[in-house]
């Protein structure tokens, strides 16, 4: 991926623990910055690796001693932190608000949670591939965030845009659920894209539904669309929900 590596691919590897995921998100970086030397971004790597914590005498009290020295960054989290420095602020935004999906997701959805336009979506998610932050199924054309890079960009979140993410996503996926019904009641070949479209988006509906459900006492978005979600589907829901389940929805939205 880097013909510059010249002769420091086997550190750049050691570094890395020859992991696959570790060291294409460090030739990525690599690749797209063609201004960082390789010679750089290995002690840097080090750096994060193995720095301890501060010990400036000041900020401890007196009679305590030095804190115990930090364990090394996991390899993947390693590289995670530079390749994740190396965005601009705005795309280090986008890039954590996509930890709330926690399955596959198309263009349509990135949009929504970030609320900008879909040329613009288009354009951040191929600079976040270019770094190998997402995946992008060729032949579905869905992207995935990795379950570790879902997790890094969670600890980089705040609460207040964490809480703002899961809310537009819990908002996109109950109009999916009503695009769905919408198109069920057309009948014909519409009825089983309507039903297609459940199938595809199941797991990322039913996490809109738990948050909603889950924040009623909180969030007035959440009580709004957690009353909401039963009725968004209630035609195919007939079809792809367990009755138990459906009580459960509706309980949830009778109390929202």
């Amino acid at each position: 991926i880097v013909p510059r590596i010249d002769g420091q691919a086997a550190k750049v590897a050691d570094l890395c623990e020859h992991l696959p995921l570790a060291l294409r998100l460090a030739a990525s970086a690599l690749l797209i910055s063609a201004d960082l030397k390789v010679s750089d971004y290995v002690q840097r790597m080090e750096r994060l690796q193995w720095a301890g914590p501060a010990s400036d005498k000041a900020a401890r009290g007196p009679g305590q001693s030095l804190p115990a020295a930090r364990s090394p960054l996991h390899p993947v989290d390693a590289v995670l932190s530079l390749s994740y420095d190396l965005l601009v602020p705005g795309l280090q935004k986008l890039w954590r608000m996509l930890a709330v999906f926690r399955d596959t997701f198309d263009v349509s959805a990135a949009a929504s949670l970030w609320q900008i336009t879909p040329v613009r979506t288009n354009n951040a998610l191929d600079r976040l591939m270019a770094y190998s932050l997402i995946e992008r199924n060729r032949a579905t054309g869905r992207y995935r965030l990795h379950d570790l890079m879902a997790r890094f960009a969670e600890t980089r979140s705040n609460d207040q845009e964490l809480t703002l993410a899961r809310q537009r996503f819990s908002a996109h996926y109950q109009s999916v659920l009503h695009e769905a019904d919408a198109l069920y009641e057309q009948g014909g070949e519409s009825l089983r894209r309507g039903l297609g479209l459940v199938d595809l988006e199941w797991r990322n509906i039913q996490e809109g539904q738990v948050w909603a459900a889950t924040h009623v006492d909180d969030d007035h978005a959440a009580r709004e669309l957690c009353n909401s979600y039963p009725d968004a589907g209630k035609y195919v829901l007939e079809l792809r929900q367990r009755p138990r389940d459906r009580i459960r929805w509706r309980g949830a939205g009778l109390t929202a």
